[in-house]
């Protein structure tokens, strides 16, 4: 991970935060001395060793994770100069393919497959924003509508079957294992999919469980502490298809098109008042979740997309 450290005075605003980070066993007393001159480079291997420490790895998986404090008001009305912002933002997409995972899971008991994914999707999306089965139908179903509209009919369904047979539309229903479809579909968790994936944890496709229960875990904590959190912006942190080049991933290339040129989004943001401990403590608290979140997400792509196709 790679920590900025933007701030439009001077960096006395992070002297608390290096003190908060020695006292957490982050970084030592002879290392603060080295670095007197150099306090956001402390402050950087402060963070890194705390990163670390929550299991965080990249993989080629995985977003890259970008770190950084700012004391610049940008959307918050704080006073400048007397608060700091923690801010977490990813500058690539992971990715998920989940078609194969689906099928272990089946394999192993029927309506596994279905509860695994319903929660990775509930609890992924307490994080960030993923790319998925949701969205592509929303695309497709804006291209219908622009379709129709073009042409002056009411709806796509009001074309004539020769007229509809001249476009070729994605279907993301075709990408989703029948197993599964009707919980996608509907959005819903199946009742007792945490007993049911809970009751599995230690079997065959204990690498596929263990990581969507720590998700699962984490979540309603983290859901509390995104108050601060704008909006996502432009790109997600991840990408949840099936099978490579099914409807989903291609309706996500589509999208990934138009947006290349984003910035990647601020997936997690708290400010805090660096003259308050407490402040500090919860600021932190707060981002060591997310970090854990996307440590047990890193851990789960690296499973799924390596899974038997």
């Amino acid at each position: 991970m790679r920590q900025t450290f933007e701030y439009r005075e001077d960096a006395t605003l992070l002297i608390p935060v290096a003190e908060y980070l020695i006292a957490s066993g982050y970084g030592t007393r002879r290392e603060w001395n080295a670095a007197a001159h150099d306090l956001p480079k402390f402050i950087e291997r402060g963070m890194d060793r705390l990163i670390r420490s929550t299991g965080y790895k990249h993989t080629p998986d995985a977003p890259t994770l970008d770190a950084h404090f700012s004391d610049s008001k940008g959307w918050t009305d704080a006073p400048l100069g007397s608060t700091l912002r923690l801010v977490l933002e990813v500058d690539q997409c992971g990715w998920f393919r989940m078609g194969s995972a689906i099928a272990a899971l089946e394999s192993e008991c029927v309506g596994l497959g279905a509860a695994f994914y319903m929660v990775f999707t509930k609890s992924i999306h307490a994080l960030c924003w993923a790319y998925d089965y949701q969205n592509a139908s929303c695309s497709a179903d804006y291209q219908m509508e622009a379709i129709a509209e073009e042409a002056g009919v009411g709806c796509f369904a009001d074309l004539t079957k020769e007229q509809r047979a001249q476009y070729q539309l994605p279907d993301p229903d075709a990408a989703v294992p029948t197993a599964i479809l009707k919980w996608v579909k509907a959005g819903k968790v199946p009742r007792g999919a945490m007993q049911l994936l809970a009751g599995h944890k230690d079997g065959c496709n204990r690498r596929l469980i263990q990581p969507v229960l720590t998700l699962a875990a984490l979540a309603p904590a983290y859901r509390k502490n995104r108050a601060d959190l704008p909006d996502d912006g432009v790109l997600p942190s991840f990408a949840v298809f099936f099978r490579d080049h099914d409807d989903i991933a291609g309706s996500f290339d589509d999208y990934g098109e138009t947006a290349m040129e984003a910035d990647g989004p601020q997936v997690f943001i708290k400010a805090f008042n660096p003259a308050k401990p407490a402040a500090i403590s919860r600021a932190f608290d707060s981002f060591v979740l997310a970090v854990k979140m996307y440590a047990a997400a890193a851990q789960l792509a690296t499973a799924v997309n390596g899974a038997k196709q």
